[in-house]
């Protein structure tokens, strides 16, 4: 679909789901914007954007969606991922159609995977995370929900940044991943997985010079990493070894 203004958008959304424009001009985001968000969920694809950042940072709104990942232990994120039906996805193939909720140190209803939920908090970046923060209301409107299906991709991605239109999002490989580096396995519960075995150091293999950038650059494009999504430092219990208590460099995994 064409890029719309999300401002006008939402002013537009909210009057044609209400029957009238609610005394608000559509032109511009005057008296009645703010109620006008938290009234009406906003579709996550907008509050996304089509941007490294959201273009509503520091708006407080609401939306409705499923949760897809549970995350609130004191040990975790402290906060939840929810993503839209496939039935009230945007057309827009750049802009992710999931967002994380930041419970922190709040008490939120404890929500399940498969969760319907409608809530209410304020659009904010982490670290290149958009997510919704100062939650002020949240309500459970059904549960055991089927989840969205989960987005097919393949390393290397074909573009650098190219994870941004996912973000949040419920993904798969179905190609064999490598465990290319656990250096940070013991500590931080993480792997970094790419399409093939060990990526290499640049100039192991060419040259310093424009040779070795673009080694870099596919190397860049060629990895994600697998995180245990916990604040858990140095844990007694490493991830991922369930089954087998040794893990090593260049290992196969599905995912």
């Amino acid at each position: 679909m064409l890029w719309e203004d999300p401002l006008r958008y939402i002013l537009r959304f909210a009057a044609e789901s209400q029957g009238g424009n609610r005394g608000i001009d559509l032109g511009s985001p005057g008296p009645g914007f703010g109620d006008t968000l938290l009234a009406n969920p906003i579709p996550i694809g907008f509050i996304q954007g089509s941007g490294m950042a959201s273009p509503l940072v520091g708006q407080s709104l609401s939306l409705e969606a499923i949760v897809t990942g549970d995350f609130q232990g004191e040990d975790q994120l402290r906060g939840f991922f929810v993503q839209e039906e496939v039935s009230d996805q945007d057309n827009d193939s750049l802009s992710s159609e999931a967002i994380f909720i930041y419970e922190g140190a709040g008490s939120l209803a404890d929500v399940q995977v498969g969760d319907r939920v409608w809530l209410s908090g304020q659009v904010a970046e982490y670290y290149r995370l958009t997510e919704i923060t100062s939650v002020s209301e949240l309500e459970i409107i059904s549960r055991n929900n089927p989840l969205p299906p989960p987005e097919v991709l393949y390393l290397p991605f074909p573009e650098p940044n190219y994870l941004e239109r996912y973000e949040g999002m419920r993904i798969s490989f179905p190609q064999t991943l490598f465990a290319s580096d656990l250096f940070e396995l013991g500590r931080y519960g993480t792997i970094l997985l790419s399409s093939h075995d060990v990526l290499s150091i640049p100039t192991q293999i060419a040259p310093p010079g424009d040779s070795a950038r673009l080694i870099q650059a596919l190397n860049l494009r060629d990895q994600i990493l697998l995180d245990d999504d916990k604040f858990t430092q140095n844990a007694a219990d490493l991830p991922y070894l369930i089954n087998n208590p040794h893990i090593r460099r260049e290992a196969a995994s599905r995912a």
